[in-house]
Order: structure tokens, then C-alpha cells, then sequence
């Protein structure tokens, strides 16, 4: 599978770690083109257990969760920097390269940035919604493809800085490099414009009967889940993970429905569970954590919107869209938190919804 929205993986190796004697003396290692790996090949000496290596594409700006919690200024600083480190004509001037930049870059690749005193500010909307939509694209690929994800959240999903076109100018994405002296720098608009979300880590996935999905995004026909051990992860499970084990395609809408809550609020969920916007959340899932207490999907009123959507408000961006704009991002992370997991949308559907609120915020050129 390749999708530009999915990290990509490019080899694996799979090789026996040790093997045990069929004699029962202690088992020795294992390397692969070895001896005994060749005696595995035959099926002389079972592994005991087996060692696989991926190869996977190189994301130069670190989780969504690692780049909320750092603040999406000095995150994109240190994924620029990133981008300079591994090659090419730096577009910065070292002089311009902050020390907080540099010690982003060194942790951009941690689950999660050190967390700022002051709340970092809030993601311009055409970003929120481009970044959503990157999400919803590449599940939605997945989907297509007869695999659930099983472990959605904004931890595994990893951001890249596109670099710029080898022939850029001015006129194409701000970034103009003279062959001497320094260049222009891009605005932060210009640089939120070439980052790209891809969904990664599938370590949970799960391969279901699959007869294709329509335009509609109906999955009529195809397995719909599959049951394993009930596992909570944090808000993003959920209820019928919880209760039955069951996992599928409306467990990652559902998880979906959480991640963009974390995109509009700015902040990545164990932080936003530490704060004021996070009380009546953090209380209910206390309360769910109880013993004896049915499991229940995430009432979206709880949930704080920077303006117009359920709940309290919060300011939002200066140049922020209409109030009703934040009530449809609201209303649709709502129905993706649906009790029931046929009443959730598609990701195929997620997609239409969030390319038409892209469209209201991009032809306002909200991120300027």
C-alpha cells in the first residue's frame, strides 16, 4: 500500500533472534544468512522468537503530538532547521537559527515536547482543517484497503515539511534562494502550507474481509470488526473497544473524533487534560475508570471549542473564521463520537466534510 498520507515502508528483514536445540541445551543467537538460520529455513530448529527491522520514510517534524505540545511556531522553526540539518542549500541564515530552535530539532522526534509555561498558540483553521484532512485521506485509503488502524491518536500520526520545488521563486511558496548572500525567509503561513500529516504505526492493525467501499464510504458486505482484549487508551477508545474488544473501522472514526479536538484546541490531549479546557473531560473518564461503570462514548459537549462549538468557548485565532465554522468542526468530531458505531461517518465521508470547511477557510486566507 502507498498512499502520500500513510508513512511509507520501504523493507523489512524478519530474522530469527535465537533458536532452541531440539536436544533442550540453551538456545544460541541467531543471525540471519547464519548457520542456523539456514536450519530454520528447514524446519530443523523453530525460533524462539524473531527479530523484524522496517524501513520507513523519514518525517522531518516529529509527531502531531510532539508539535502541538512544543507550540506550532517553535515546532515548524525546528523542522525547518531539521530539513537544513540533512542536506541541501539552507533557505535560514545561521544567524537567524534561535538556540530554541536548534534544541526543538534535537527533540522533535520525542512522543512529547517539553511543554511550554504559557499555552502555545492556536493553529490557524485552514491549517487545522489541511491537517485534518491529511489524517482522514490516508485512513481513509487504509479502509479502503480492508485494514482498520486500531490505534489512531495524535502520537501516530507523523508530520513532514515538504521542501520547497528545486526551481521555487517568490511566487511559489515565498522562498526565494539567490546563489549568494542570504535568502528570504519563508512566513510561517507559507511553511504551515508545506506541512503534511501521514498516518503511521500499524502495530495494531487489523486485516478485515473486505468487498470494496463505495462512493458513499458504505462498507456493506465487509467484516466490520474484530475482537481481541479490551484495552482503554485514554479518550480515544471507543465504547465498544471497551466493552467487547471490538475494534474496526468505526473505532478509528471514532478515535478521529477526539484528534480533532486536539487540532482546534492547539494542544495534544495529555496536556489538554491538564488544563482548565480539559476538567469536565478529565472527570468523566475518572468516572468511567470506576469499577462497575458501563462504558460510555465521549460526550461531545464536554468538549471546549475556541468558539461556536460545544461547550464553553475559547478565543480563538485573530483572523479566525465564523463562529458557525467552529460549530460545524464541533458538530462533525461529534458525530464521529456517536455512540453507536453505524451512526459515525466514514473516513470517505470525513473527507467531503473537511474538504468543504477547508474551502470556506482557505478562500478567506485565514492563515495569513
Amino acid at each position: 500500500m502507498a498512499h502520500p498520507n500513510l508513512v511509507a515502508c520501504y523493507t523489512f528483514e524478519l530474522a530469527p533472534l535465537r533458536v532452541q536445540p531440539q536436544d533442550g541445551r540453551a538456545g544460541r543467537a541467531a543471525k540471519a544468512g547464519s548457520r542456523t538460520s539456514e536450519e530454520v529455513a528447514d524446519g530443523s530448529t523453530p525460533p524462539e522468537a524473531w527479530r523484524l527491522m522496517l524501513v520507513l520514510e523519514r518525517c522531518n517534524s516529529g509527531s502531531l503530538r510532539s508539535f502541538l505540545a512544543a507550540g506550532w511556531d517553535t515546532a515548524l522553526a525546528a523542522a525547518l532547521a531539521c530539513s537544513q540539518a540533512a542536506g541541501g542549500t539552507p533557505s535560514i541564515a545561521p544567524a537567524t537559527a534561535t538556540p530554541q530552535a536548534a534544541e526543538a530539532c534535537a527533540g522533535a522526534v520525542r512522543e512529547v515536547a517539553p511543554l511550554r509555561p504559557t499555552p502555545p498558540p492556536q493553529l490557524p483553521p485552514a491549517t487545522i482543517a489541511r491537517l485534518a484532512l491529511d489524517v482522514a485521506r490516508g485512513m481513509a485509503y487504509l479502509h479502503g484497503r480492508g485494514v482498520a488502524h486500531g490505534d489512531l491518536s495524535s502520537a501516530n500520526v507523523l508530520l513532514h515539511l515538504l521542501p520547497k520545488s528545486p526551481h521555487s521563486s517568490s511566487t511559489a511558496d515565498g522562498v526565494w534562494l539567490p546563489l549568494q548572500g542570504k535568502a528570504q525567509l519563508p512566513s510561517p503561513a507559507q511553511l504551515l502550507m508545506r506541512l503534511t500529516g501521514k498516518v503511521c504505526d500499524f502495530g495494531l492493525s487489523q486485516r478485515l474481509r473486505h468487498e470494496g467501499i463505495g462512493d458513499s464510504g458504505s462498507t456493506s458486505g465487509d467484516q466490520t470488526h474484530v475482537t481481541g482484549p479490551c484495552r482503554r487508551s485514554s479518550a480515544y477508545s471507543a465504547p465498544e473497544l471497551v466493552r467487547h474488544g471490538h475494534t474496526g473501522y468505526k473505532q478509528d472514526v471514532y478515535a478521529c473524533g477526539v484528534l480533532l479536538w486536539e487540532l482546534a484546541a492547539g494542544l495534544p490531549l495529555p496536556e489538554l487534560l491538564s488544563r482548565p479546557e480539559g476538567r469536565r473531560l478529565r472527570e468523566w473518564l475518572r468516572a468511567q475508570a470506576e469499577p462497575g461503570v458501563a462504558p460510555q462514548a465521549l460526550p461531545p459537549e464536554l468538549l471546549e471549542w475556541p468558539s461556536g462549538g460545544s461547550g464553553a468557548t475559547r478565543p480563538g485565532p485573530a483572523s479566525s473564521p465564523p463562529a458557525y465554522w467552529w460549530s460545524r468542526l464541533a458538530g462533525l468530531a461529534g458525530e464521529c463520537l456517536h455512540e453507536q458505531p453505524a451512526e459515525r461517518p466514514s473516513f470517505a465521508q470525513l473527507c467531503v466534510r473537511l474538504e468543504e470547511l477547508l474551502a470556506v477557510v482557505a478562500g478567506g486566507r485565514c492563515d495569513e
